[in-house]
C-alpha cells in the first residue's frame, strides 16, 4: 500500500508513520504541514484514529481492514522478530502462539477496533463501540477497504480519490505459517467485534461493485490482467503507471 501511495502523491509528499514508539511525529502533524517545505499530500502508517484533532487543515481518513484471525497471526510473527525480548521465554526460546494468546491475551484481542475508538487493550468493549466505530468509518473515512480484497478496494479508491490508473506487484506478502486449530478458534473468539466491522465493510466494498455493475466487472478484469502482465515480466519497480490507451475501461471506469 506505500508503494501505491508514494507512487500517487510522490516519496516528498507523503509522511510515513511505521513501528514508531514516539508519538512526537504526530503531535507536531500540524507544524510540519505548515512549514511549506514540502506538498505533503498524505499521511501513511498505524495510527489510531484521532489524529485529525490537533489539524487545523482539511482532512479524510482511508483505512484497510483485515481478516481478524489472520491480523492477529500476522501481528504475532511480525512483533516476534521486532520486539524479541517481549516473547522471549527465561531460556531463550520464543513463545509460541498458543502460549503468547495466553501471556499477551490482550494483544490479540479487537485490535482493529481499539484504533477507531481509542481505547487501551484492557479496557473493555461492547456493542457500543461497534456502532461508533461504524458511525466514525461513515462519518470520517473517505473510503475503508479490505486486504482480503486489496485490488477491488485500490480499484474503488482509486476512482474516489482520482487516482491515476497504475499497475503493481503483490504488495506486503506474508509467509504462510501451520497455525493449529484451537490457536484459530481462540483467537476468532477474542476477535468477535472486529469481525463485525470487517464484515460491515465487506457488504459496503459488495455494494460498491454491484452499483457499478458491469462497468466496475469490466475495468476489474482488465486491471488484474495488466498486473498478471507485470507480474510476468519481473522486473523491481513495484508500482508503475498506465496510460489510459492500455487501460481503457479501467480509466473509463475512474472517470465515470
Amino acid at each position: 500500500m506505500r508503494s501505491i501511495v508514494d507512487f500517487q502523491h510522490g516519496i516528498k509528499n507523503t509522511i510515513t508513520y511505521y513501528n514508531q514508539k514516539s508519538t512526537q511525529l504526530l503531535e507536531n502533524l500540524d507544524a510540519m504541514l505548515k512549514v511549506g517545505q514540502h506538498d505533503y499530500q498524505a499521511l501513511i502508517g498505524h495510527f489510531k484514529y484521532g489524529v485529525h484533532k490537533g489539524l487545523s487543515c482539511d482532512y479524510r481518513y482511508v483505512t484497510f481492514l483485515r481478516d481478524p484471525v489472520a491480523r492477529a497471526i500476522s501481528s504475532y510473527y511480525e512483533r516476534r522478530k521486532t520486539e524479541t525480548s517481549h516473547f522471549s521465554k527465561p531460556d531463550g526460546s520464543l513463545l509460541t502462539l498458543a502460549e503468547s494468546l495466553v501471556l499477551h491475551r490482550n494483544s490479540y484481542d479487537n485490535q482493529q477496533l481499539r484504533f477507531l475508538v481509542g481505547k487501551a487493550e484492557d479496557d473493555q468493549l461492547s456493542m457500543d463501540d461497534v456502532e461508533f466505530a461504524i458511525d466514525i468509518l461513515e462519518r470520517d473515512f473517505l473510503f475503508a477497504g479490505l486486504v482480503e480484497l486489496f485490488d477491488q478496494s485500490i480499484l474503488l479508491l482509486s476512482k474516489q480519490i482520482g487516482w491515476k490508473p497504475c499497475s503493481y506487484r503483490p504488495l506486503n506478502q506474508g509467509s504462510d505459517h501451520d497455525i493449529d486449530d484451537a490457536d484459530i478458534k481462540t483467537i476468532a473468539a477474542l476477535n468477535e467485534f472486529d469481525r463485525i466491522l470487517v464484515e460491515h465493510v465487506r457488504e459496503k466494498i459488495a455494494a460498491e461493485t454491484q452499483k457499478y455493475g458491469a462497468l466496475f466487472q469490466g475495468a476489474f478484469e482488465e486491471w488484474m490482467s495488466a498486473r498478471r502482465t507485470m507480474e510476468a515480466g519481473g522486473g523491481p519497480v513495484p508500482v508503475v503507471e498506465v496510460g489510459a490507451d492500455e487501460l481503457p475501461r479501467v480509466s473509463k471506469f475512474l472517470l465515470a
